[in-house]
C-alpha cells in the first residue's frame, strides 16, 4: 500500500499520460500497458430525469421499446451508462472507448431512398448516433469532439472499438447505412483532420499487436479503430477487432461474479501468452489487446421489475456503477501484484469510484 501511495503522489496530468509515461519506455506495446476505457462511452446524452424522452434505434427490442415509451425516466436509467462527453472522458485518461451506433427508429430511410447514390456530403447528414438501445449523441458531433482531442494530443493513442452497429436487419437500406459510416470515418473532417487521418493503417502501422509507441508516434497516428467482421466496408485503417482484441463478458449483477469471472478470464490469458493454451478463442485474440469487463449488467427480469416499480433499488446503471467501481481499482492491483497481464478495463460511469488515476498509476509500477 506504501508504494501504491508513493506512485499516486507522482501521478502525471491525464490528458498526456501515455506520452508521458512512455517517452522513456518507447518500445512499450499497447497491448502491455494498463489502459482504463468506459463501457457504452456514447450514452451519455440519454434523458434519465425530469421531462423525459427517450428515441429508440431501430431494430431494437420490442419490450424495450414499449418501456421507453410507457416509463422514459426508467429506461433511460437503464440505459444511460455514463455522464461526461468524450472529451471530458478523454482529458480524464480514458483512452478505450466503447462505441456504439444505431439509427433513430423514426428516421429509417425508405428502400427507394437507400438505393441512390449517396456522396460524402450526404452522408455527414445521415441521422447516425451513439446509442445504448436508445438514442444518444450524433455520431458527427461525437466525433467532433474525438478528432479534436486526438489532434492536440498526438501522443495519446485513442482506441475506437465498433463491436456494436446496431441497424435495421433490411440488408439494402443496413448497406445506405454502413455506406454512411464509412464515408464520416474517412471523410468527415474536424479543422482538417479525419478519423482514418490519425489513424494506423496497413502502410503506416500494419501490424496492431507488435506497434510500440515509438512506431506509432513516427507515423504521426493515434487512432486505432476496431470493428467486428462484416459491419463495415472494408478499409485499410479499420481493423477487425476479433484478430486483435477479445472482450469477454461476465453478463452479471453480482460485483463477486464479475470479479471470479474477470480473475479466469486473466488466469486464461497468461496461460495464451506463455504457450500453454491458444491465443485464438472464440471471438477474439486473448494474446493482442484484452479488455476486463468491469461493468454490471442486469437481466431482464431485473430490468422488467425496475420498470413496474416491483424493484426500486439498483435500477439504474449509475447504481450499478456506485456498487462495482470502488472495488475495481483494488482488484486490478491485486491481479497485477499475482503476475497476471492485466491490459485494458471498462466501466459505467467512470468517476464514480474515481478509477481511472488508480489505474493509471498501475504504469509507473512496471
Amino acid at each position: 500500500m506504501l508504494l501504491l501511495a508513493a506512485a499516486l503522489a507522482v501521478t502525471p496530468p491525464t490528458p498526456d499520460w501515455m506520452g508521458t509515461l512512455y517517452n522513456d519506455r518507447p518500445e512499450t506495446r499497447l497491448t502491455s500497458v494498463v489502459i482504463p476505457g468506459t463501457h457504452d462511452s456514447g450514452a451519455y446524452k440519454i434523458d434519465t430525469e425530469g421531462d423525459c424522452e427517450v428515441v429508440a434505434i431501430a431494430g431494437a427490442n420490442p419490450a424495450q421499446v414499449a418501456a421507453g415509451k410507457a416509463n422514459p425516466c426508467a429506461a433511460g436509467k437503464l440505459a444511460k451508462a455514463q455522464s461526461q462527453n468524450f472529451t471530458s472522458q478523454l482529458n480524464g485518461g480514458i483512452r478505450y472507448l466503447d462505441m456504439r451506433l444505431g439509427v433513430p427508429e423514426d428516421k429509417v430511410v425508405s428502400k427507394k431512398k437507400a438505393g441512390k447514390k449517396l456522396t460524402n456530403a450526404k452522408a455527414w447528414k445521415v441521422p447516425i448516433h451513439l446509442q445504448h438501445t436508445f438514442v444518444s449523441v450524433r455520431f458527427t458531433k461525437a466525433l467532433d469532439q474525438i478528432v479534436t482531442w486526438a489532434k492536440a494530443h498526438p501522443r495519446e493513442q485513442v482506441i475506437l472499438d465498433f463491436q456494436h452497429i446496431d441497424l435495421t436487419g433490411a440488408k439494402k437500406i443496413d448497406k445506405y447505412y454502413t455506406s454512411a459510416i464509412d464515408k464520416i470515418l474517412r471523410t468527415y473532417k474536424v479543422d482538417g483532420s479525419s478519423v482514418c487521418s490519425r489513424a494506423w493503417n496497413d502502410k503506416l502501422v500494419p501490424d496492431v499487436i507488435g506497434t510500440t509507441f515509438a512506431q506509432a508516434w513516427a507515423a504521426n497516428r493515434n487512432v486505432l479503430v476496431l470493428y467486428a467482421k462484416g459491419e463495415l466496408p472494408k478499409n485499410s485503417c479499420y481493423r477487425h477487432r476479433e484478430k486483435v482484441l477479445y472482450s469477454p463478458w461476465p453478463n452479471t449483477e453480482s460485483p463477486t461474479v464479475s470479479a471470479s469471472d474477470n480473475l479466469g478470464y486473466l488466469t486464461d490469458r497468461k496461460a495464451a501468452l506463455t504457450g500453454a493454451a491458444n491465443c485464438s478463442v472464440g471471438g477474439g485474440n486473448q494474446c493482442g489487446l484484452f479488455v476486463n469487463q468491469l461493468q454490471l449488467s442486469m437481466g431482464l427480469s431485473s430490468q422488467v421489475q425496475c420498470l413496474t416499480g416491483t424493484r426500486t433499488t439498483d435500477c439504474s446503471l449509475l447504481e450499478l456503477a456506485q456498487l462495482r467501481n470502488p472495488t475495481v481499482v483494488q482488484e486490478m492491483t491485486d491481479w497485477r501484484n499475482q503476475g497476471l497481464p492485466i491490459n485494458l478495463s471498462i466501466v459505467d460511469f467512470h468517476e464514480v469510484g474515481d478509477t481511472t488515476p488508480g489505474l493509471l498509476q498501475l504504469n509507473q509500477l512496471n
